[in-house]
């Protein structure tokens, strides 16, 4: 029997991982269902070990693209790269064995109270949000261990509906009170059961599918519009003197494609200049010159010199050769960006650096409206984008990134959909510009009506419109958490209230 429930907690594993990686949402609703259908008749030592299992390879599986990435960022990170997947996964177990532990204490077997018994399966599934909640707090500045279980509902146009509500938090909700009612449904084969788990997903598409036709933004002044391009420039680049004469005639080929459609803004991908800016640097000035006499805004990232030791990431705002605007990244990747526990690791095209954090950033005032900036890993933190929305009143959003180190792997689509969840989290439009990753438009509703991934130079042409609207998460972020607080704290006072009769 053991033996039995080991496979189905391993296949869950797998299962889950695969779900999320492909971002299958109709999968995700029964992805861990053998996992709470094991969970109730484990003994807590039992879950404990088995949540280890279960975290490891569920953890293996998603990190794994990581060895791989590590070679390409460092050659000499191969035996790093294995010994870091191992910590991650074994790190992943230990916080799956506390969940497993927790779950498996607060579940009621009490088939006579119906009503405590839904409460207590919602506690449930509330406890795993919190947990989840919590170390997406921990792991922000590490976006790539940083995976919700609720994500693939970002896939549906309809489902990530819900993200204006409670966020991803609220995703992963539904997500996991339905698998733990569909294994309640195996456990009690009762027809009530299976009306449960098959009504909660098809409340929140109801839901989610009005809230979609409903929508309207509060548009602010006119439609602008924004032509996104990247040279798509492998990462490992030795910026040569040869090199730097190649990439001049791609910039410059990119920039005059864009041109042509007269945008307002062009948006290059982060560390588009991969030093330090200069007045005098030549390569950004022959860049600038294409637009010089339009209205044009290029926006750009390129680093900044912080001191001697440290520079920004940075994106500089530039109209007609002037800097209008410039934002410095605040939450660096650690390990990568910044040293984590005292190590950095070196770089495979010798570009040495470690990245300041920004602490604050001035307001970048458009002709359209406030201009929010996000760089590469920012925009997988709703911390991030709402920050700047409270302190800067931003009306819509441009993300500069680079998944060149992981171009072959599914982050870079997994990158791509944040970006659309925090549209339509926050009620934004967004221009994307990702070297090697998607390019893209993506409107406050969640539709896209431009994208690419290409590996060769790229232009794409959009609009954007800036808008005021104001949703749940940004008014009250923290609402939904506070909630499911609330319902632990009334399952638990009933819970010992059951145990005592």
């Amino acid at each position: 029997m053991l033996r039995h429930k080991i496979l189905l907690i391993l296949f869950s594993a797998v299962f889950s991982a695969f779900t999320l990686m492909k971002m299958h949402y109709l999968l995700s609703f029964i992805s861990f269902v053998p996992v709470f259908y094991c969970l109730t008749s484990l003994t807590k030592r039992k879950a404990i070990l088995l949540g280890f299992v279960f975290g490891f390879l569920y953890s293996l599986c998603l990190y794994f693209w990581m060895t791989n990435g590590f070679i390409n960022y460092s050659s000499k990170a191969i035996g790093l790269a294995i010994l870091f997947l191992f910590f991650s996964c074994s790190f992943s177990g230990v916080y799956f064995s506390l969940l497993f532990w927790i779950s498996q204490f607060t579940w009621f077997n009490n088939s006579t109270s119906q009503c405590y018994c839904f409460i207590n399966r919602i506690t449930i599934a509330a406890i795993w949000v919190l947990g989840e909640f919590i170390l997406a707090l921990v792991l922000k500045g590490f976006p790539f261990h940083s995976y919700r279980i609720g994500f693939p509902l970002c896939e549906n146009i309809y489902l990530i509906q819900l993200a204006p509500i409670g966020g991803l938090s609220l995703l992963t909700f539904v997500v996991i009170l339905t698998n733990i009612l569909f294994a309640d449904f195996l456990l009690l084969k009762t027809k009530i059961s299976l009306l449960k788990g098959i009504t909660i997903p098809f409340i929140c598409f109801a839901i989610s599918f009005i809230t979609y036709k409903s929508y309207q933004p509060q548009n602010i002044k006119q439609p602008f519009k924004v032509a996104s391009v990247s040279a798509n420039t492998d990462p490992n680049t030795n910026w040569s003197q040869a090199k730097v004469n190649q990439m001049a005639k791609d910039y410059f080929s990119i920039s005059r494609e864009a041109i042509k459609s007269s945008p307002d803004f062009i948006i290059w991908p982060e560390s588009t200049i991969p030093w330090t800016y200069s007045e005098k640097d030549d390569l950004l000035n022959e860049i600038l010159k294409i637009s010089k006499n339009t209205n044009t805004t290029n926006v750009l990232g390129i680093l900044t010199t912080a001191n001697q030791k440290e520079v920004y990431n940075s994106a500089y705002y530039f109209k007609q050769e002037k800097i209008t605007g410039k934002y410095h990244k605040e939450t660096p990747v650690k390990g990568t960006e910044v040293p984590f526990l005292g190590f950095l690791l070196p770089m495979a095209n010798g570009n040495e650096f470690t990245v300041k954090k920004a602490l604050t950033n001035h307001i970048i005032n458009t002709p359209f409206g406030n201009a929010g900036t996000l760089i590469c890993n920012e925009s997988t933190i709703e911390q991030a984008a709402l920050k700047q929305i409270k302190t800067n009143n931003v009306h819509f959003f441009f993300n500069l990134s680079n998944d060149g180190w992981f171009k072959d792997s599914y982050v870079a689509k997994h990158h791509f959909y944040y970006n659309r969840l925090l549209a339509v989290e926050y009620r934004k439009d967004m221009a994307i510009s990702n070297n090697c990753g998607y390019n893209a438009i993506i409107k406050s509703n969640g539709n896209i009506p431009q994208y690419t991934q290409r590996n060769k130079p790229t232009v794409i042409h959009g609009t954007l419109q800036a808008n005021s609207n104001k949703t749940l998460m940004s008014k009250h972020p923290l609402g939904f958490i506070y909630l499911l607080i609330a319902l632990l704290i009334i399952n638990y006072s009933i819970h010992f209230k059951f145990l005592q009769l």
